[in-house]
């Protein structure tokens, strides 16, 4: 094969991930998930993914629409040179992907997001390459993580720390009922009286 997709390789049909973690991959593009045909994520993590001779640390969308909902993409790299240590979508084409109440952060070298990335409201990306322009959305912004470990639920994900950006500003109107550890949304997590919903997969206390 081409040896991209080294932890989910999607190319026909509709693929589904939620609640699931995609870490310690390794494929020439698309470290943790090459996307040719229609993918929904929601409340996932991408996390320790490298992309090894081709773009997309995190994910590689190639083809059609991947669209992502309370999604963390953290911590991922590609080859020096390598476009779009988290997310990386090609031009020309049909590929698209498209993020709501979902979090880009500390993927390197290099940026974050490659390609056209549509914000559909409420996404934090630690550097300014995504250039997300919709309600509720933060460039440039450090989300104060903790690194992928066990933190309640089935799945390993990646906290958020006291204090993060990402706490607290995501739209309750379109945040997944649960965050990845099944923790029903929305908790008030700061000191602002009020529960909203956290960017990410990870719902603070």
């Amino acid at each position: 094969g081409s040896g991209d997709g080294g932890g989910l390789y999607h190319d026909a049909g509709t693929l589904t991930v939620s609640g699931s973690t995609i870490s310690g991959n390794t494929g020439n593009g698309g470290g943790g998930m090459w996307s040719g045909s229609t993918s929904n994520v929601t409340n996932s993590t991408f996390s320790g993914n490298t992309a090894a001779n081709g773009p997309g640390g995190g994910l590689d969308v190639s083809a059609a629409t991947a669209t992502f909902n309370n999604v963390t993409i953290a911590n991922n790299t590609v080859s020096v040179g390598g476009l779009g240590a988290g997310v990386h979508v090609l031009a020309g084409g049909t590929a698209s992907a498209q993020l709501k109440n979902s979090l880009l952060g500390n993927n390197g070298p290099g940026d974050n997001c490659s390609g056209t990335v549509t914000s559909l409201g409420y996404n934090l990306s630690s550097d300014a390459s995504c250039g997300f322009g919709s309600t509720g959305d933060a460039n440039g912004t450090d989300p104060l993580l903790d690194p992928l470990g066990s933190y309640g639920g089935p799945t390993q994900t990646v906290r958020l720390q006291a204090g993060s950006p990402a706490i607290d500003t995501a739209d309750n109107a379109s945040c997944e009922a649960t965050d990845q550890r099944g923790i029903t949304r929305p908790v008030d997590g700061d000191a602002t009286p009020g529960a909203v919903c956290d960017k990410g997969a990870y719902e603070a206390p």
